[in-house]
């Protein structure tokens, strides 16, 4: 089987030298997502070849051209440049994409897999599939109309678009009935872990004087930040601090709290190592977002998977995107007030650390046994495989 894969993903040293001295960068969580998949393909002895949209930055654009095209292991790297300046954007894009899939796609056996938000290549993926019998499949992360409140021409397009493909890789079951309106055969692959965490063994913290707890994630107030900033505060435990990491418009109203609550630090926005790093020597990793935000259906919080396969333990909301066989291995608010964050908070905290420490180390077994890029992508293949 060969995989054309259309995406935004590119080589990781490749998206930090494009980006490393731009101001605008694109979806790290894209790159992420984007990044184990194909690499879990890889893993399972799969020929891929991507077309990789490298979006516009004011640095990128200009080094765009010294990119080349590359390769690792059974991994073959296309990039299409992105330009905003043109009112021909769209259609240009679409011609380029459709070009390079086209070429890319000749044998027979090949499958297209794409990003269902990357509009103009979402076209062109479908036209070649029509046209010449590829099969398409759409990957939604996100419903488009949830990321565009103003529907945008682009955004009624893409919901126009997302129908016509073969078949769906979705991350809840309730994306299911927004964007397959034909019932078209589908999967749920709600997250993915990396599989070399299968050797990585936290065990950073047990000599961690402090207790540090860890957010890290959009700083918006519609996140549940404010709320968690509040009921940190009311805690008052004893050595315990509350380190947050992101950007948002919750920002500047935090770091005035933080001139006022040492046990409040504002860490700023680090790269995905250093944080990841920040997380295995943590004490707790909470997710604050509120689950009665229609959202939360048509999303699996990924943060949660992310927490997860660090090993230390992980406090969240009951978010209806998140299966119930999660619920196990994670500490949960029952109570999404400040008052309940506060009780939940000082529950979690004033647990002995050994019993802390074993939540962590289940939690982190269960989604590399189960949720790691090898074993899901394993699962794509034989979705796939079995696509008319």
């Amino acid at each position: 089987m060969k995989i054309i894969y259309v995406s935004t993903v590119l080589p990781q040293t490749t998206y930090d030298k494009l980006y490393s001295s731009s101001r605008i960068l694109p979806s790290p969580a894209a790159q992420k997502y984007h990044s184990l998949v194909i690499k879990g393909l890889e893993s399972n002895n799969i020929e891929i070849n991507t077309v990789s949209l490298v979006p516009e930055t004011s640095e990128s654009d200009k080094n765009f051209y010294k990119v080349r095209e590359s390769s690792e292991g059974n991994i073959k790297y296309h990039y299409i440049g992105s330009s905003c300046s043109s009112v021909f954007h769209g259609m240009i894009l679409f011609i380029k994409a459709y070009r390079k899939i086209l070429k890319l796609s000749a044998d027979k056996g090949s499958v297209i897999i794409c990003d269902a938000l990357l509009t103009s290549m979402s076209a062109a993926a479908i036209l070649v599939s029509k046209l010449f019998r590829r099969k398409a499949v759409a990957v939604v992360t996100d419903l488009p109309f949830m990321l565009d409140k103003t529907k945008s021409i682009r955004t009624r397009l893409t919901n126009c678009i997302i129908p016509y493909f073969s078949g769906y890789i979705l991350m809840t079951e309730a994306m299911n009935n927004i964007c397959n309106p034909k019932y078209k055969p589908y999967m749920i692959m709600e997250g993915l872990v990396d599989s070399s965490f299968l050797t990585v063994n936290n065990e950073k913290f047990e000599n961690t004087q402090k207790k540090i707890c860890i957010y890290a994630g959009g700083l918006h107030e519609k996140y549940g930040i404010g709320k968690l900033v509040e009921a940190f505060i009311l805690t008052d435990i004893k050595d315990s601090e509350l380190h947050i990491y992101g950007n948002g418009n919750y920002q500047d109203k935090l770091q005035k709290i933080c001139t006022e609550h040492s046990n409040i630090k504002y860490m700023g926005v680090q790269p995905n190592k250093t944080v990841v790093e920040d997380e295995l020597s943590a004490s707790l990793l909470i997710n604050p977002r509120p689950s009665d935000e229609d959202f939360t259906k048509y999303s699996f919080p990924s943060k949660n998977m992310e927490y997860m396969v660090s090993g230390t333990p992980v406090l969240t909301t009951k978010l209806p995107g998140m299966p119930e066989d999660y619920y196990p291995f994670v500490c949960t608010f029952d109570d999404e007030s400040v008052e309940g964050m506060n009780n939940a908070l000082q529950k979690v905290l004033n647990t002995p650390a050994e019993e802390l420490r074993e939540k962590g180390r289940s939690a982190q077994q269960f989604v590399l046994e189960n949720k790691n890029n090898i074993i899901q992508t394993r699962k794509i293949m034989e979705y796939v495989k079995n696509l008319k």
